[in-house]
């Protein structure tokens, strides 16, 4: 059995699902398993790291879970968020979603409140934009073909 431990052992015993196995490829994750640091029961712990070019700092995801894919996914899609979030503030532009020059993802579609939740006094800080409100937006990749 191959040793835990290297993305390339992970690629090769095809626990990936396709989707995870191409964010490994695309952003070069390099994945280490952390020891098992309890007895019973096993808590899968893994670590995922992205390189970014010409910085120096990693962006580190980790992932615990009693299911070894669990684990793993949980690792990979942490550190890509990371790395997604590592976006320059003078990269952003302020308009409406009318006034933006190219396609764009309505925030309204991954919101994770109900509408009921919005309006309660309970959440004052969330504002999402409206069509003519002003926003700060990012220009958004395509994680599977960076």
């Amino acid at each position: 059995m191959p040793t835990e431990g290297s993305a390339d052992n992970v690629m090769d015993e095809g626990i990936l699902r396709p989707s995870l196995r191409q964010l490994v490829e695309n952003f070069d994750i390099h994945i280490s398993r952390l020891p098992f640091f309890n007895d019973e029961p096993k808590i899968f712990q893994y670590q995922a790291s992205i390189q970014r070019e010409g910085q120096s700092s990693l962006c580190l995801g980790f992932g615990s879970d009693r299911v070894r894919q669990n684990a793993l996914a949980k690792a990979i899609y942490e550190s890509v968020e990371r790395r997604c979030l590592l976006t320059s503030a003078s990269q952003c532009i302020r308009r409406s979603s009318l006034n933006l020059p190219n396609d764009f993802i309505d925030p309204q579609e991954f919101q994770p409140f109900s509408e009921e939740q919005l309006d309660l006094d309970g959440h004052p800080h969330i504002r999402l934009p409206k069509n003519d409100e002003e926003f700060e937006w990012t220009l958004g990749m395509e994680a599977s073909s960076e």
